[in-house]
């Protein structure tokens, strides 16, 4: 049995290890607070084409392309188990569970009784009729009509005191006089204010204008069912299909609004110098892709036929036939039906042959010139039909016969179009060109970033010649690409203990050891005594990894109004559907650390007991935590101490992984001959004394869950009639309320 390299000893023995160790790199740099982070394991590579858009002004946004909003939406709208470590999505969408669930509550009303009967008291304080003087003038109106008609008399004299006093201003400063305004301003001024300050005081008094904006805020209370009414509503409003028509479309807006900028791996030829064979495999894969789509693309451009060149050939169809029909009058009409017939009759003797028409022809004019005696039965009996039909009758109905050949031609190019075009719809010819086309600008992309790369890789290789140095664990950085990332480094030594630090671009940094955790897991994996010795081994080899993270978070604005789940106590449930439990982060995390029947304790907490048609059955939370944004993690770079026959036998392992299982230590990779996006190309090979892994595209690590509060909603029950009722009475006034200006 062949031995087993150094790396996949790593990847087989010590991957979940590893894991562990980022896990809490990463929750420590970004996880505060009672949001679960939830590392994604296999990561998950991210194209960047996918969510470009031009956001050079603050209108982006609103201009934002319809495919990269429903990217990002479909993106942010996953839903995951409620476990530290998932594979992947659960299948669920959140906007549907969310619509769900809010038509499943349904408002409570006894809170309400009390204060609807209090509201109808003062109401009626505000609709009772008052007589007063307005303007000069009697009226009968509410005291809420009353006394917006007095404080509308105040705003209309203030609002003429101000014109008045501007060109009061106006007249003074064009005499280049403002002393005098100022004097103005303070004797005649003052008393106009005092003027204007006596409607107010009216509106105060006799229009109790503040006991009526007190009364108003009694009134105008939302209540918890309104809003769930007004989240509804705005779901309604902001609802759109997505481009395939298969699914709605929610808006949503990643922060920062730029974040798919700093996407683009940072990678310079000093990076891969070590890897230099591998980049060259990875470009020359990438255009062998580009040719094969080019060629596909120009396949389906010939078959296709496009309506405008149909309508062409038709009409020029006819036109012909137009033609054709004219010349056979003309023709009959001039020599006869007989000869036109006979001279037809001689071309279809020769039908068979390559061109009929020329055929009889030549025919025809040696029968002419050979007379009756020298001729074979054929031409014997082909002179008996053409006897004493003049050459000229001959060489007009044979142009006759060319033309209607030359109509036949057309037609059946127009028959072959019409079933190409008919072929083209029913394989939607359409979108498999767009989708050539947009994988052929991916690669295109692709190759234009590799290609100087390529270049500088192979100079700087030859440059350094046979002493090359060690490479860096990091890549360079871009600083304004890579202002909001923040550097992970995490490194091994003899001892099997691991060291962590992270930093970010403001030049904050943190740093802490985490010792045993190789150790510490042999003894829970169980394994057998040479599988242990053969792992201490393995951990006499320096192992490094360092790579650049960044958090994205989500707003998903007013449709998705996650304030309710607290309301929760307030509504009926129509049927027995829970949100949550109201787990908490710590929860999770002691389960998951204790290493005992892990699976089944998490699968506890997001089930409940019920009862369904009289049977006890066990349900699912339907929305125990949902995502608020997620981790992005690029230029990997994995160094492994090895010697050259070592790194040899781990250069062969990565060109036959191409990306099994989890790739490596929880980072995707392909092979360098794959035809996949540059986001998950791999490049590695050794340099001096290490073996390197560089893995650019960006990747999303994991994601940050909130965990959604306890729904307290009890079943629904019939409503005490008693209740609306007294309730609907309260709103309905007694009496008609006389309004002869309108209402407030």
């Amino acid at each position: 049995m062949a031995e087993k390299s150094i790396l996949q000893s790593l990847q087989e023995n010590s991957s979940a290890d590893v894991m562990n160790v980022i896990y809490d790199n990463v929750n420590r740099l970004l996880g505060a607070g009672n949001q679960l982070f939830v590392m994604e394991f296999p990561a998950r590579p991210l194209n960047a084409h996918t969510y470009e858009y031009n956001t050079d002004d603050c209108y982006s946004t609103l201009t934002k392309p319809y495919p990269v909003q429903e990217a990002e939406f479909l993106l942010s709208d996953q839903l995951f188990d409620v476990s530290p470590v998932v594979q992947g999505p659960n299948g669920e969408r959140l906007s549907t569970v969310f619509n769900t669930v809010i038509n499943n509550y349904v408002p409570r009303l006894e809170a309400l009784r009390s204060f609807v009967h209090d509201q109808k008291n003062l109401r009626e304080w505000l609709m009772t009729p008052v007589e007063d003087e307005v303007r000069g003038e009697r009226k009968t109106l509410s005291r809420m009509a009353m006394a917006r008609e007095l404080y509308d008399e105040f705003l209309e004299r203030r609002n003429e005191w101000y014109s008045v006093k501007n060109q009061t201003y106006e007249e003074y400063k064009a005499r280049d006089d403002l002393d005098g305004y100022a004097r103005w301003l303070s004797s005649e001024g003052l008393v106009q204010e005092e003027i204007v300050s006596n409607f107010y005081n009216d509106a105060v008094v006799r229009g109790h204008y503040h006991e009526v904006l007190t009364i108003l805020g009694f009134l105008n209370v939302s209540s918890p069912s309104e809003a769930l009414e007004s989240t509804k509503q705005k779901m309604r409003s902001s609802l759109r299909r997505s481009l395939d028509g298969s699914t709605d479309v929610y808006p949503v807006q990643f922060q920062p609004s730029d974040w798919f900028r700093a996407l683009r791996p940072n990678l310079s030829p000093k990076d891969l110098t070590m890897a230099t064979d591998s980049l060259v495999a990875d470009y020359r894969a990438k255009q062998k892709h580009l040719r094969s789509l080019k060629e596909q693309l120009g396949e389906q451009t010939v078959v296709e036929v496009p309506p405008e060149e149909q309508e062409r050939l038709q009409n020029e169809i006819r036109t012909c036939e137009h033609r054709l029909s004219e010349s056979q009058q003309q023709l009959i009409a001039q020599y006869g039906e007989g000869a036109v017939s006979a001279i037809k009759a001689v071309v279809s003797v020769y039908k068979e042959a390559v061109d009929p028409i020329s055929k009889a022809r030549t025919v025809i004019e040696q029968i002419q010139k050979a007379g009756e005696g020298n001729l074979s039965p054929t031409e014997s009996r082909i002179y008996g039909l053409i006897e004493g039909i003049a050459g000229e009758v001959v060489n007009g109905v044979l142009k006759s016969c060319q033309a209607q050949e030359k109509i036949q031609q057309d037609m059946k190019q127009l028959n072959d179009a019409r079933m190409a075009y008919s072929e083209s719809k029913v394989k939607d010819l359409r979108l498999q060109k767009m989708r050539l086309e947009e994988q052929i600008q991916n690669v295109q992309a692709d190759l234009d970033f590799l290609a100087p790369l390529v270049t500088g890789t192979i100079s700087e290789a030859d440059r350094q010649g046979d002493q090359v140095p060690d490479a860096s664990l990091m890549t360079a950085t871009d600083g304004a690409a890579d202002e909001n990332f923040m550097d992970v480094v995490i490194k091994s030594d003899e001892t099997g203990s691991f060291s962590s630090s992270g930093s970010s671009s403001s030049a904050s940094q943190s740093s802490w050891s985490v010792g045993g955790w190789f150790w510490s897991a042999s003894a829970s994996h169980s394994q057998q005594s040479a599988e242990e010795h053969q792992k201490k081994l393995d951990m006499n080899k320096k192992l490094e990894i360092g790579f650049r993270i960044k958090k994205v978070t989500f707003d998903r604005g007013g449709w998705f109004n996650p304030t309710l789940f607290k309301l929760s106590d307030h509504y009926f449930r129509l049927a027995d559907i829970r949100v949550s439990s109201g787990l908490t982060k710590d929860q999770i995390r002691a389960i998951s650390a204790s290493g005992q029947n892990v699976a089944g304790r998490l699968r506890s907490l997001v089930t409940y007991d019920a009862v369904v048609d009289g049977a006890n059955k066990q349900l699912d939370y339907v929305l125990p935590a949902f995502p608020t944004g997620f981790v992005v993690a690029k230029d990997v770079t994995i160094r492994i101490q090895s010697s050259k026959e070592e790194s040899e036998s781990s250069r062969q392992y990565m060109e036959n992984h191409e990306a099994s299982g989890g790739g490596i230590f929880g980072f995707r990779h392909n092979s360098s001959n794959s035809s996949r996006s540059q986001s998950e190309s791999a490049y590695f090979g050794s340099s001096a004394n290490y073996f390197y892994i560089r893995i650019p595209g960006p990747q999303i690590l994991g994601w940050f869950l909130e965990l959604t509060p306890a729904d307290n909603a009890s079943p629904y029950r019939e409503l005490d009639p008693n209740l609306y009722s007294d309730a609907l009475e309260a709103l309905a006034p007694k009496e008609p309320i006389p309004e002869s200006e309108g209402t407030l």
